[in-house]
């Protein structure tokens, strides 16, 4: 079809009829100066498995035109267009492979009504500020949004599935401020949104029953409202924050290692559910500590000892905190108790008035 041409000069072109996989592999080895491509006319359902990716980044193509009619995106569908604004999403699309954008520069993209699942990796690594997710995905997958540049995000009441390091930001520059969790989920998974550093605003739903580790981990939340539902926290879970006021609600039975630490807290209130707090659960060591109340009148359990993938690690009861200013209030009928067990580690223990 191009006889008579010289393929490197082509910055434009449009296409009608069927595309096969080795027209793909011709435009990518051959076109080395396009821009634009038109794919419109094309009676394609499936844009295959890597059409578009390049070993090395493309600078070039800006713009690729889909056609109404398709139904699916696969896997790595245009990595390494690194010159990738311009890209319509048909509203026939259902279903969304891994990578699809990895290293482009499309910002927005509009994912269909028809779509069900986000598979993992689905927007890793891409540039996109803006997503719409609409109410029919129930599924989204593991680093499915890592390293986006996201600034806020509503996860609809649809979702009843987040994958690990969902929102994560590892590799990338965090960016993301506002999160609005509206999802039918129990469970916020390990590392969800790990080292987003600006996230300031969050909205959690009722019904989590559990925040795993470190999925809130060095974020800027300032103001924290758990719900009243909520059982366990992770280790880590809201370490390195900026929490100065905390109410931990009724049913938490478990807080983890670190889950609070390097936060300035004032007072920590212990609800009458809980049964174990690891013992850097707090750090312990904020300058604003001043009253530790504990309202279970069974003693928790305080374990000293967690591993994690650098290996083993023991820390003492209530470590560096500094005991000669901070009271523990705990229930009269258990004072005895808890003087035995961590008296030595309070300025003084009294019943809760």
């Amino acid at each position: 079809a191009l006889a008579g041409t010289t393929p490197a000069d082509i910055t434009e072109l449009k296409v009608s009829g069927t595309l096969r996989g080795d027209d793909f592999t011709y435009i990518r080895e051959n076109l080395t100066a396009l821009e634009t491509l038109d794919l419109s006319y094309t009676d394609m359902t499936i844009f295959p498995d890597r059409a578009l990716q390049f070993d090395t980044p493309n600078t070039t193509i800006t713009e690729v035109i889909l056609p109404e009619g398709l139904t699916t995106i696969q896997e790595a569908a245009f990595a390494n267009c690194s010159a990738l604004k311009k890209l319509n999403v048909p509203s026939t699309v259902t279903t969304l492979g891994r990578w699809i954008l990895e290293n482009t520069q499309v910002a927005s993209f509009t994912i269909p009504d028809g779509v069900t699942k986000i598979p993992a990796s689905c927007f890793y690594g891409s540039a996109i500020v803006s997503v719409d997710i609409p109410s029919s995905v129930q599924t989204i997958g593991n680093w499915a949004f890592q390293d986006t540049k996201l600034s806020e995000v509503v996860i609809p009441s649809s979702v009843t599935s987040i994958g690990t390091w969902a929102f994560g930001s590892e590799n990338g520059t965090p960016t993301l401020q506002s999160v609005i969790i509206e999802a039918d989920i129990d469970e916020i998974p390990e590392c969800c949104f790990y080292l987003q550093r600006n996230l300031t605003s969050l909205s959690l739903p009722g019904g989590i029953v559990s925040i795993g580790a470190d999925v809130f981990n060095q974020c800027k939340i300032a103001s924290l409202t758990l719900p009243a539902s909520l059982e366990v926290i992770g280790a880590r879970a809201f370490s390195n924050n900026g929490i100065t006021e905390l109410t931990i609600p009724d049913q938490v039975r478990e807080i983890g290692e670190s889950a609070f630490a390097y936060n300035d807290i004032a007072t920590i209130d212990l609800p009458a559910s809980i049964e174990s707090v690891m013992a850097n659960a707090f750090h312990w060591e904020s300058s604003a500590l001043a009253t530790v109340i504990c309202r279970a009148t069974t003693v928790p359990e305080m374990p000293t000892e967690y591993t994690d993938d650098l290996g083993t690690h023991t820390y003492p009861p209530f470590i560096r905190m500094k005991k000669d200013n901070v009271v523990l209030k705990v229930p009269a009928e258990s004072l005895d108790a808890y003087q035995t067990a961590w008296g030595q580690y309070f300025k003084e223990v009294v019943a809760i008035e």
